[in-house]
């Protein structure tokens, strides 16, 4: 069992035997990829183009553009569910402590500073990596304990950059 938020509107989802259930009721779609976050799709006798805008994949909620109109699903999972029943879906925000390098590149750009308050989707840094500049944001608010690197320094996969 799914529970998933569009933009104010709330439904259950479900898949059974292959299909998926909307609120109790079978949704037959159809959905191909034309390129790169853009996808066609067929659903309840209509057609629609989307496009992935986003992926937050730590809160679970998607950014779309469904025929051109902004749409944000959030997806709770069955645990997710589960957990909010309980009173204790506070426990999986946990605190990150360190950022690291996702991949190997050289820094472009250090936007933050020891001490400095950040929000969460802020900027940290800029990493150029196979000739494409990546914007590292904040995955929380909170305080910069410590900022490990400098532009001009190439860093590699998993390398500490920036500690909470």
């Amino acid at each position: 069992m799914y529970e998933i938020k569009i933009n104010d509107d709330t439904f259950g989802a479900q898949i059974e035997g292959g299909k998926i259930m909307v609120d109790k009721q079978s949704v037959d779609w159809d959905l191909v990829q034309i390129k790169t976050n853009f996808y066609h799709l067929l659903a309840g006798g209509g057609s629609y183009t989307l496009e992935v805008l986003s992926w937050d994949k730590a809160n679970k909620s998607l950014t779309l553009a469904l025929n051109n109109k902004i749409a944000v699903l959030s997806i709770k999972t069955e645990q997710d569910l589960l957990l909010e029943k309980l009173g204790l879906n506070h426990l999986k925000q946990q605190q990150i402590s360190d950022i690291t390098a996702p991949m190997p590149g050289l820094i472009l750009d250090v936007q933050v500073k020891e001490g400095q308050n950040v929000e969460k989707g802020e900027i940290l840094l800029v990493l150029e990596a196979m000739k494409m500049e990546n914007a590292l944001k904040s995955p929380q608010s909170g305080e910069i304990k410590k900022v490990l690197v400098s532009p001009g320094q190439g860093v590699e996969k998993n390398q500490l950059l920036v500690q909470f």
